[in-house]
């Protein structure tokens, strides 16, 4: 996959639906979870990226071009720092107990959001200690990354509109 810089309006929000194995991710593309991040008042751009299939590079620029990273909880999720400075995480969670990419958010001055399902019987354990399978609330997830792209949106406007008062001046 080739990455570059994007070429969508000034005013989309870039979402980056973060995956290890799309296989997995598959059910929340097209009119389903991502197809529903767009609200009325915001435009937004989303992209299923396996992130397994880039190399450290592309990923890198992958996520500078991005305004929102969403997944589950893992490596895929880690270059928070490489985010626009206005930029935020959705981070989902069967159960949060490594709080390690919320602090690496805070400490880099991104946004983060977390989504849970703490029901133990959502989750399936894949053979040979392979990973899992995690049952998700799609209304829920739609809430909390409506809820971030609308914060992430409105500093990013803030943002585009203090550099133009500085080009002014």
């Amino acid at each position: 996959m080739e990455v570059s810089s994007r070429s969508c309006e000034d005013t989309a929000t870039d979402v980056c639906w973060c995956s290890v194995h799309l296989s997995r991710a598959s059910h929340f593309s097209g009119p389903g979870l991502l197809g529903s991040l767009c609200t009325r008042t915001e435009h937004v751009v989303v992209e299923l990226v396996d992130m397994a299939t880039l190399d450290f590079r592309q990923q890198v620029s992958l996520v500078a071009s991005s305004d929102v990273l969403m997944g589950f909880h893992g490596a895929a999720l880690g270059h928070i720092p490489m985010l626009p400075e206005y930029g935020g995480i959705l981070e989902m969670w069967h159960q949060p107990t490594w709080r390690c990419l919320e602090v690496v958010a805070a400490l880099s001055g991104r946004l983060h959001v977390i989504w849970e399902n703490p029901d133990l019987k959502a989750v399936q354990h894949l053979p040979n200690g392979k990973g899992e399978r995690i049952r998700v609330h799609i209304p829920g997830v739609l809430e909390k990354a409506r809820s971030l792209v609308s914060m992430v949106a409105a500093a990013k406007r803030r943002a585009a509109s203090l550099l133009q008062e500085v080009i002014a001046q």
